[in-house]
């Protein structure tokens, strides 16, 4: 007689951890897709690691030098791919404004 084409067919357990296996690495690979391949995070060293806040900002105050300055940030991937980003500044102090002749202190009368 032929098989009941209706009735539930036996599945294997390894297929089934197998299909589960894949399902968990799916998952983990979409949850951290933007750390794997998308924007590497910044580090910073001046002498010292900088590092960000949870949205991703930094500070550091530099002591830029009169004319122009380079600045250098490399950011790293996970995966070791390094970018290097190299910024320019130009500084020019300000220079204190002279003091008026009748604001010396003294008064005649």
């Amino acid at each position: 007689m032929p098989s009941n084409r209706f009735a539930f067919k036996k599945i294997r357990t390894s297929r089934i951890v197998v299909l589960f296996l894949v399902a968990v690495i799916l998952a983990f690979l979409g949850f951290r897709f933007n750390d794997i391949l998308g924007k590497p995070k910044i580090d910073v060293t001046v002498p010292e690691v900088i590092y960000p806040d949870e949205e991703g900002y930094f500070e550091k105050r530099v002591q830029l030098q009169p004319g122009l300055n380079r600045l250098n940030f490399a950011v790293k991937r996970y995966l070791g791919q390094e970018t290097v980003l190299e910024e320019q500044v130009f500084y020019q102090p300000q220079t204190a404004p002279a003091l008026p002749a009748e604001s010396t202190g003294t008064t005649t009368e």
